[in-house]
């Protein structure tokens, strides 16, 4: 099953330390406007994420994609103040791009994870080896 949004609770705590600041309870939701909106915001397709890097740039990218459904005014400099405040309270940037990939996967940002693969027709006729290809 693909879910439509995950929640997403690593900044509540580095929220809740700035003094006049609301917590705000927030989901991820990688839909095609948010993959459209990383592309435009880093130049690479979601494909390329795995081969950069550039990680705060491509976190910090990739965390606002996913959050700014909630909030349009929220920006990529905002996300990467509370991300740099995250990573000052003992959190790790590798946790909030897992966070991300697991929710962009169960959202099946990377195509659909609950295909199962069919299995062979044991019926279908066998694919003779050619001559050619030997």
């Amino acid at each position: 099953m693909i879910v439509e949004k995950t929640p997403f609770t690593l900044f509540e705590a580095v929220e809740a330390a700035i003094p006049g600041t609301v917590v705000k309870k927030r989901t991820l939701r990688f839909d095609i406007n948010a993959l459209a909106d990383f592309e435009q915001e880093t130049g690479m397709g979601f494909g390329q994420l795995m081969a950069t890097r550039a990680v705060f740039a491509t976190a910090r990218a990739l965390l606002w994609a996913g959050l700014k459904h909630e909030d349009r005014t929220l920006t990529v400099e905002k996300v990467g103040t509370l991300l740099g405040k995250y990573v000052q309270a003992g959190g790790r940037i590798d946790q909030a791009l897992t966070v991300a990939f697991e929710a962009a996967n169960e959202q099946g940002a990377f195509g659909d994870n609950t295909a199962e693969e069919k299995p062979a027709d044991p019926n279908a006729p066998a694919q003779a080896e050619s001559a050619e290809t030997k």
